[in-house]
């Protein structure tokens, strides 16, 4: 069992997909799930957000901050569709809970893999940051670390969300399937998982950071195009405009007439209400 866990959990920075990995993430039933994530229900979070020890994700224990029912079935919709998982759900409108899925045919082994690893080793809080200027589409940082009474060591993260951005998003139906809410929930995953860091010079204009790199590699195994770049590029409709959008271009080489071909797809926003 160890070793299965740690298998699982072990190489989704390292991309090295071997037969025991491939063949310990097709047993996505009930029974495989049950033995490798924490259970449905958040007996170590406290009222003020502390954890005794249980890794998950959860929604916030503050009021204010607190997700709703919509909300949430967004944020599983999304990991279902990336995982290909069905019936992820929050228990209780409290807990991410894995116990009822069921395989729908699709997704992508990378996505559940980082997902599984989540769930067994950080502790996550969602956050409602809806129309707030601070965070574009999702935020993460790093809160504390828990030290429960078994000696590990637990990081703690408050994952920001503001759903109001998504409604804003235009442009080509491929890239819009591209950068929805669960390839952005995934690209805070890598973040908190596996310690992966954005491009935080120009280098973000021209190429898209290591953890777009995972998150890219989830988009080709879902056959969607890949994010080209990390930051986002200024768009003005004209000369004389002072409205703005921010752009993302995503890419994918397709055949043409027998002959390969680069396509371009872009997804963007207006700044003036998504600020990034």
């Amino acid at each position: 069992m160890r070793s299965t866990l740690s298998l699982v959990g072990g190489r989704v920075a390292s991309g090295l997909w071997g037969s025991r990995l491939r063949s310990a993430l097709a047993l996505t039933g009930a029974f495989f799930l049950l033995l490798v994530t924490p259970p449905c229900e958040a007996t170590g979070v406290g009222t003020e957000g502390h954890t005794f020890g249980q890794t998950g994700i959860f929604n916030s224990p503050e009021a204010s901050r607190r997700l709703s029912r919509e909300k949430l079935q967004a944020v599983s919709a999304g990991l279902e569709r990336v995982t290909g998982w069905a019936g992820i759900h929050f228990e209780r409108d409290t807990v991410l809970c894995l116990r009822d899925v069921r395989e729908s045919g699709s997704g992508s082994p990378t996505a559940r893999a980082l997902l599984l690893k989540a769930m067994q080793t950080v502790t996550i809080f969602l956050e409602d940051y809806s129309r707030s200027f601070s965070v574009a589409f999702a935020a993460i940082q790093r809160r504390a670390v828990s030290h429960p009474d078994s000696g590990r060591s637990i990081p703690i993260f408050s994952l920001r969300l503001d759903f109001e951005d998504f409604r804003y998003l235009t442009g080509h139906p491929e890239a819009l399937e591209a950068f929805d809410m669960g390839f952005v929930l995934l690209h805070e995953l890598g973040h908190a998982v596996e310690g992966r860091s954005d491009p935080s010079d120009r280098r973000g204009t021209v190429e898209p950071g290591e953890c777009e790199a995972l998150v890219n590699e989830v988009r080709r195994e879902l056959g969607l195009p890949l994010r080209a770049h990390y930051r986002s590029e200024h768009v003005f409709p004209s000369l004389l405009s002072d409205f703005s959008f921010g752009r993302i271009r995503f890419e994918r080489m397709v055949e043409h007439q027998g002959k390969p071909r680069l396509e371009t797809y872009f997804v963007q926003w207006p700044t003036k209400f998504v600020i990034r």
